[in-house]
């Protein structure tokens, strides 16, 4: 099925709605999963951020797959990102958050508060790993968002 540019548009404004709250220590999209996850001792914050917060662009924007889908899929996940970063500076002006989108053949978008201590969802420095998965990660600090990776080759 193929969208024209008013359904694709209206796909990622329903996907940007998606309720972003903080569950005991975790930042969460809302989900019947993420509704329990806070009352979890004893897990990697981390993990089930990037876990929870982990959406295909297929999904959100099912439409979207047709012809050179990968970069319009990717240019729809660079939106919600854009957007989902305005509520999290808005709401949560302390978090550091890291976002990820690509994925090797299915757009992949993901997030997750950057920890003191833990190590983020994937090694930033991995430039192989990055470049093999076609992985673009953003980085949310206060109201800036900012590509951090990949990074230009040294």
């Amino acid at each position: 099925m193929r969208m024209n540019a008013l359904e694709v548009a209206n796909a990622v404004l329903e996907a940007v709605c998606v309720e972003i709250a903080q569950n005991g220590d975790l930042l969460l999209l809302q989900s019947e999963q993420a509704a329990i996850a806070g009352h979890v001792n004893n897990v990697d914050p981390v993990d089930v951020e990037a876990t929870l917060n982990k959406r295909h662009l297929t999904d959100l924007v099912p439409g979207a797959v047709f012809e050179n889908s990968y970069e319009k899929l990717m240019a729809c996940g660079r939106a919600i990102i854009k957007i989902w970063s305005e509520r999290i500076a808005l709401h949560f002006p302390s978090h550091v958050v890291l976002f990820f989108l690509g994925g090797a053949e299915d757009v992949v978008l993901r997030f997750h508060v950057r920890r003191k201590g833990i190590a983020d969802w994937t090694d930033l420095n991995d430039r192989d790993f990055l470049i093999s998965n076609r992985l673009e990660i953003y980085e949310l600090r206060g109201e800036r968002l900012e590509k951090i990776a990949p990074r230009s080759s040294p």
